[in-house]
């Protein structure tokens, strides 16, 4: 017989669990785009110098 504080705590802790994880996840998925976009901003930055060059 499972008491009920054990149902409780264990529907607790799965949920802290999942909590965690998706904040890691968020986390990780943010930092990878912010990534993205700094070489995209790059990438932008390096076509702009090479179309000023060349309209020279």
């Amino acid at each position: 017989m499972i008491g009920r504080m054990q149902v409780i705590k264990g529907a607790l802790i799965l949920f802290l669990v999942t909590l965690v994880s998706s904040l890691i996840l968020l986390i990780v998925i943010m930092q990878n785009s912010f990534r993205a976009m700094g070489e995209f901003s790059d990438l932008w930055n390096t076509s702009d110098t090479l179309v000023h060059y060349v309209s020279q």
